[in-house]
């Protein structure tokens, strides 16, 4: 809880605190001004509060939210008005959010969180209040999000920041394009491939990437695993074999290391940010920028961008948290889908009355599929697209392709000619993204 504007004086501060906050701890600014303007008051069996910077308007804690109305839009789509927003006035706020630091947080509830009240076209809708974190609170807090319910009696919207546990899940298996550049991995694929398997070509199939699923995560865990500690050993080292070499310049030895220990850092530091860089859906930029603080950044903002911490259900309900999201939107589903319904036969009649292909066209459809189709079905693929639901993407297919090329043709041949499709291939995962800032 935070008091602004106490008034209270230091020696009547410790009173004030036993008879209404028993058993609470407080941080306040007396060291920095006589009054102590501002407490900041938690419960230290609930939560670890570490001030940083203590000023005379301000406490600093590493974790930052900041809410309020800043009586200003960050885009002209914020407003809706017949008089165009102060551009120069948003690039400031733009700019300042920027240089703090900030993004803004998951919201949902109204999207304009402020109205003129007027009558008519005279009416102004405005994104005025939202609440802005830096990299140490989406750290921290990840899965928060802030809600803007109905503003009701008032011109503003009440806003709601709520912090939800991270929710304990497996982590899924999912394929590292940067493990395609690691010494050993194309060996190691083809070793666990051609372990011989049986029963049909799908049954073959699934059973080999079994196996390459089992060794690429062993493969991730020698490789990659501990990466910052690693890189920073390497680092160390790195900068010891420059310190030797400043006495010894001409030392062979020397020089062997310091080249060996080099390489060794930067393809360590290009895996790092390769991963990055496919985590944060950045790729386009790894070989501009090679900031990984940008890149774990992106992570994090990303990963917030797709909290859905409140919804308001089909019966106008309002749900909060992960386990009522998650019931309100099965709800929805189950109403809309679970649901049988009479289908109306075919009208042959009308059928006819239209345009049809021709015999010589629909004996193509029939025709065995080919290697080459498979191969150009699956180039058209972006390799940096997500994954499937076994966790592997168009990039591992296309990267094995000459060691994968017979079995891979197999199975889409074996599906067309029996049209059956084991259920571990026709699984489709459900990702309920936002594709707005509000939701």
């Amino acid at each position: 809880m935070g008091l602004l504007e106490t008034r209270i004086r230091e020696v009547n501060s410790a009173k004030i605190l036993r008879s209404n906050f028993r058993g609470l701890s407080v941080s306040y600014n007396y060291t920095v001004h006589r009054n102590g303007r501002i407490w900041i008051i938690w419960n230290p069996s609930t939560v670890t509060v570490l001030p940083v910077v203590f000023h005379p308007q301000f406490i600093h804690f590493q974790e930052w939210v900041v809410l309020g109305d800043f009586n200003v839009v960050r885009d002209i789509s914020e407003r809706i008005s017949m008089v165009l927003p102060n551009l120069d006035d948003i690039l400031v706020f733009n700019a300042c959010i920027l240089d703090c630091g900030l993004i803004d947080l998951q919201s949902s509830g109204c999207e304009y969180t402020w109205t003129s009240n007027q009558d008519g076209s005279d009416r102004v809708w405005s994104k005025l209040d939202r609440a802005l974190v830096n990299g140490p609170w989406l750290a921290k807090f990840s899965s928060s999000s802030v809600h803007f319910p109905p503003a009701g009696i008032s011109d503003h919207s009440p806003y709601i920041v709520t912090i939800f546990p991270e929710a304990a899940r497996p982590r899924r298996f999912s394929f590292l394009k940067f493990w395609i550049s690691l010494p050993g991995y194309h060996s190691l694929v083809k070793e666990a491939w051609d372990i011989p398997a049986l029963g049909s070509a799908t049954s073959k199939f699934l059973a080999k990437m079994r196996n390459v699923r089992t060794v690429l995560r062993q493969f991730h865990k020698c490789n990659v695993s501990g990466l910052q500690k690693r890189l920073s050993s390497l680092k160390s080292a790195l900068d010891e074999c420059s310190l030797a070499l400043q006495m010894q310049p001409s030392c062979p030895v020397l020089l062997q290391q310091h080249r060996n220990t080099l390489n060794s850092y930067l393809n360590l530091k290009h895996a790092e940010l390769s991963m990055l860089a496919q985590k944060a859906k950045a790729d386009r930029i790894i070989h501009n920028d090679a900031n990984t603080h940008m890149f774990y950044a992106r992570i994090k903002e990303r990963h917030n961008s797709q909290v859905i911490g409140t919804i308001t259900d089909h019966h106008g309900n309002t749900r909060t948290g992960p386990a009522q999201v998650i019931k309100g939107f099965l709800s929805y589903y189950q109403h809309l889908l679970g649901n049988s319904a009479a289908t109306h036969a075919l009208d042959n009649s009308l059928i006819a009355s239209g345009a049809r292909v021709c015999s010589s066209d629909w004996a193509k459809f029939i025709m065995p599929v080919t290697n080459a189709e498979v191969k150009e079905a699956l180039l058209s693929i972006d390799p940096n697209s997500s994954p499937g639901s076994d966790g592997f993407s168009s990039g591992f297919f296309i990267s094995a392709w000459n060691l994968i090329e017979s079995d891979f043709c197999s199975v889409i041949k074996e599906y067309f000619r029996t049209s059956r499709m084991p259920k571990q291939i026709n699984t489709t995962l459900i990702t309920l993204i936002p594709k707005k800032k509000v939701v």
